[in-house]
């Protein structure tokens, strides 16, 4: 019959000591150890299908998105000795619980990126010794995963590159400082062309906004140009500016499908 310390040598022995960074906290610091059953998981196209009278099959309508998706992570629960699995589960519960929102999640066996995820479900443990349990942590993810890399903002010199090295557009955070209109350019073209700003103002691709420090400063954007939020090409993206007086970063904000 194996001890504990022999269990757990063998659970540490079939992980590699994997972890993942949930809410700021990471998943050893809560007595879990990451089990090799957790695999890969990926997100599922929204489309949907439509029978028509007369025609075999269905015709397929793409709704130009990505649908969440559950990633469970199989883990073994190892509780520091004076607590028992039920406290320990309770720490768990409020440590993922405890904020239901997108969080952002680390997973060391993708070390590259971070990933929108929420927790908000119940979890069941199986015990297996008295002083283990395993447990199936099922997060709801994003189906957007992004670079740690790009997620620092990077300020600019007009003509600048900056170098997507994903496979999808990327919808970068910008962010300008100065006062008077200004037109910047990506690849020679038009890309975002802005009126009026008072100081500085921030454009935020992904959740579609223009501010200052309050609401939305829509009148300001240049309504003609498309895509109307600027993106981040594949590949090769230069910035430029001709006008004098102004500052320009970016966090570009890499992504790819998860």
């Amino acid at each position: 019959m194996p001890t504990d310390a022999d269990l757990y040598e063998q659970l540490l022995d079939s992980t590699d000591q994997a972890v993942f960074v949930y809410g700021g906290i990471v998943s050893s610091d809560m007595s879990l150890v990451i089990s090799k059953d957790t695999a890969q998981t990926s997100p599922e196209a929204s489309v949907s299908f439509q029978n028509i009278p007369g025609r075999d099959g269905s015709l397929i309508i793409d709704n130009k998105r990505l649908n969440n998706f559950t990633y469970p992570i199989h883990t073994y629960l190892r509780p520091e000795m004076g607590l028992d699995i039920n406290e320990a589960a309770s720490r768990i519960s409020q440590w993922l619980k405890g904020n239901v929102r997108y969080r952002e999640l680390y997973l060391s066996w993708d070390s590259n990126y971070l990933y929108k995820a929420v927790y908000n479900e119940q979890f069941s443990i199986t015990d297996i010794l008295p002083r283990f349990g395993k447990i199936a942590l099922n997060f709801k993810c994003h189906p957007i995963k992004y670079l740690i890399s790009g997620q620092n903002a990077i300020p600019l010199t007009s003509g600048q590159t900056l170098l997507n090295p994903e496979k999808r557009a990327a919808k970068p955070l910008i962010s300008i400082t100065g006062t008077g209109d200004i037109t910047l350019k990506k690849n020679g073209a038009n890309w975002l062309i802005l009126n009026d700003i008072d100081g500085s103002v921030t454009v935020d691709s992904e959740s579609k906004s223009v501010y200052k420090d309050g609401p939305n400063l829509f009148e300001k954007m240049n309504a003609t140009l498309s895509p109307l939020f600027p993106q981040l090409d594949v590949g090769t993206n230069v910035i430029t500016w001709a006008e004098a007086g102004f500052s320009v970063s970016i966090t570009p904000r890499w992504e790819a499908i998860v």
